[in-house]
């Protein structure tokens, strides 16, 4: 992946946390340091919409093969076909297609259903009372930092920065908080677009 313009965005956190669910750990790479497409236009000055783009460029080696050209003035694209007429959909691996497709199906569900959660009550809860304790023999890093989690209900993070500062699985963290709403103990808010600048 290569990352948006703002290092910080959410979108980046979104998109490496799809990839290591899909497919285990992912390389992600500064803004401009891999190719220059249509990102370029949505993070320029003025726009400013983070963006990333995603590709199965091995650019570890694209780099060291331009280190080595750069004396010779020549150019390596990521791949020889590039921009040419020999670029051709015989060159596509379509399951590598499909699998792209789910990560970003997946990104964008995670984008839309993310919110800020904040809470309505003061004091600790009773959480057997509202059905919302937790096993620990069921689910014990849940449980374990259930009480951590509603310290983290201020209004100014969202499910997935929650999930990610008490290293919990984003998808358990968003089922619990949808029940904490459910009792009537949160509100959800809206992400509003420059939440992460």
């Amino acid at each position: 992946m290569q990352k948006s313009y703002d290092d910080k965005g959410l979108i980046n956190e979104y998109a490496l946390y799809a990839m290591r669910k899909l497919q285990g750990e992912s390389k992600a790479y500064p803004y401009l340091r891999v190719l220059a497409n249509d990102e370029k236009i949505f993070n320029s000055p003025g726009v400013n919409i983070s963006s990333i783009s995603m590709t199965r460029i091995n650019q570890e080696n694209r780099l060291l093969k331009a280190k080595e050209k750069a004396e010779d003035n020549i150019l390596i694209w990521p791949y020889p076909e590039y921009h040419s007429h020999l670029d051709n959909l015989a060159l596509v691996n379509f399951k590598r297609v499909e699998e792209t497709v789910d990560c970003l199906h997946r990104i964008t569900l995670m984008i839309e259903k993310d919110f800020i959660p904040k809470r309505k009550f003061k004091g600790p809860i009773f959480l057997s009372k509202y059905d919302l304790w937790i096993d620990w023999r069921e689910d014990y890093d849940l449980a374990e930092n259930l009480t951590w989690l509603i310290y983290c209900l201020e209004g100014d993070m969202s499910v997935f920065q929650i999930a990610n500062k008490l290293n919990l699985d984003f998808e358990k963290v968003l089922d619990i908080l949808n029940k904490f709403y459910d009792k009537g103990l949160i509100e959800k808010k809206r992400i509003p677009i420059d939440f992460d600048r």
